[in-house]
């Protein structure tokens, strides 16, 4: 099989402040939350399950829709951490990632986390996202599972490696790290609307709803 040598990997790690109840009650909370999406019919992903070398608590699920694509998803849930990972990979120098399960799990996981270290104004959620790449990935407003703003005339390129942390103590935090997220896409010829961001209608939408 052909080497897919170039990636685009999305990356966050939720660190619970005030989170008693350990790997296996985060875990639970988790896969009732992806139960509940998937009777909704959304994500049915069948995880599996394995137990890492530091004890971990290890849900994945990988995908190959063609010859010269794959990618993979993987939760990692420690006893105070909710970490998640979605890869892609393919032989194309130009890529569009696929960035639909990321974003969803992400306001999964961050639901979650709510519930189980308390409310976030009593104790705040700190967020840490990383992003790897190593060719030119492109924004494609199909893979996106939020309304967004940007201009369709031109092209919205990610950064290279890049990545940043926020301290979510309320919902308006959120909006503003996914915001964030999208606005790594960026075109150079838009003064107007240089980056991709996202309508906040859409966002309350889907995260009220999960």
């Amino acid at each position: 099989m052909e080497e897919l040598q170039y990636k685009a990997v999305f990356s966050f790690e939720l660190l619970l402040s005030s989170c008693k109840i350990g790997k296996e009650g985060i875990d639970q909370e988790i896969m009732a939350a992806l139960k509940r999406q998937e009777e909704k019919g959304l994500y049915p992903i069948k995880w599996n399950r394995e137990t890492s070398a530091n004890g971990d608590v290890v849900l994945k699920y990988e995908g190959a829709p063609f010859t010269n694509l794959t990618y993979k998803n993987e939760f990692v849930i420690g006893d105070n951490t909710i970490a998640f990972t979605y890869e892609e990979r393919t032989n194309q120098q130009v890529m569009l990632p696929n960035i639909s399960s990321y974003v969803y799990m992400l306001l999964l996981a961050i639901k979650v986390a709510e519930k189980v270290n308390g409310d976030f104004d009593k104790n705040s959620v700190k967020c840490n996202v990383k992003i790897e790449n190593n060719t030119d990935c492109y924004f494609y407003e199909k893979y996106s599972p939020l309304a967004v703003d940007f201009s369709r005339m031109l092209k919205y390129c990610l950064k290279k490696n890049t990545g940043f942390e926020i301290e979510l103590e309320n919902k308006e935090d959120v909006y503003l790290l996914i915001n964030r997220i999208y606005q790594q896409y960026k075109s150079e010829h838009s003064v107007e609307k240089p980056y991709v961001t996202v309508v906040k209608g859409s966002f309350d939408l889907m995260y009220d709803g999960l």
